[in-house]
């Protein structure tokens, strides 16, 4: 095991880092929809926020992993990932020597795989990462790295707005157009994304839709919102609190039927439910 090294600009970054007062934000709702979403969205039992102090990686949103909020730095895997713009990836864990013996891959959590996107903040200083974890060798589409990065972007945008540079965190919270901002640009992150996404209250109803989903289902978003998720569907008794992930048929307007793999996740600290639809080629329709 490699203990990482200082970046050049540490002290600059650390100060940095403190002027965003980042521990009044810990676990806010908006990180945890992002690290749930992220999980969700690429497969992976571990999302993480992490953020890179002087001598330890604490958690500014922890979806999946057992923990006390809080690594030693020395044995992070994320702070070697703020030494690079880029993300890190490490595919197998146990064939890289920065990383092979290292306790939370000898024990729990059995890291295998692990991949990092810098957070980047406007002056170019990296306050730490969002970052993937696996008990399995894996690798990252193209398309999942990309997800990744705008995730990053999306996480610095609203580190800025919440905290603020020089610390005014309630002038950026009352600056209507900078919230507006930060909504216009996680809209524009949802549409970017591959699959279908369609949010529903626990009855049912159709409250968020992105342009993939109307694409899918023929509909105009207009025809989507309030109404039932259900009408989409050819098995009108799925029930969306007790399966995560549903082969089915959809309806499209034009009522062809379409083979479909639904990925339900309830959103935290509400009844609703974040539905990710994927068409299905192989045309299986048994839930697992």
């Amino acid at each position: 095991m490699k203990v990482p090294p200082k970046p050049a600009n540490e002290d600059e970054r650390l100060h940095a880092l403190a002027k965003y007062k980042l521990p009044n934000l810990a676990n806010d709702k908006i990180f945890n929809q992002i690290t749930e979403l992220a999980s969700l969205i690429c497969d992976m039992p571990i999302c993480l926020i992490t953020i890179i102090d002087k001598d330890t990686n604490w958690f500014l949103s922890n979806h999946g992993l057992e923990s006390s909020g809080e690594t030693p730095r020395d044995l992070s895997f994320c702070a070697h990932a703020i030494l690079d713009d880029k993300l890190m990836e490490i595919t197998d864990t146990t064939l890289d020597d920065r990383f092979n013996n290292n306790p939370f891959v000898l024990g729990i959590p059995q890291i295998r795989f692990y991949a990092g996107m810098p957070l980047v903040d406007p002056d170019g200083f990296k306050l730490g990462t969002i970052c993937l974890i696996d008990k399995v060798t894996r690798e990252l589409t193209p398309k999942q790295e990309k997800i990744l990065g705008l995730f990053s972007k999306m996480i610095i945008s609203i580190i800025e707005a919440r905290a603020g540079a020089l610390n005014k965190v309630n002038s950026f919270l009352n600056n209507e157009e900078k919230i507006n901002e930060i909504e216009n640009f996680k809209n524009m992150l949802m549409q970017s994304i591959p699959e279908g996404i369609i949010a529903v209250t626990q009855n049912g109803k159709i409250f968020f839709t992105n342009e993939k989903a109307t694409k899918l289902f023929g509909y105009p978003a207009a025809e989507l919102l309030n109404q039932n998720f259900f009408f989409l569907l050819k098995d009108k008794e799925l029930d969306l609190a007790n399966n995560h992930i549903i082969m089915t048929e959809a309806i499209k307007k034009d009522h062809s039927q379409l083979p479909v793999e639904l990925s339900v996740a309830p959103l935290k600290n509400s009844n609703h439910f974040l539905v990710v639809i994927k068409e299905n080629s192989i045309g299986n329709f048994q839930n697992p």
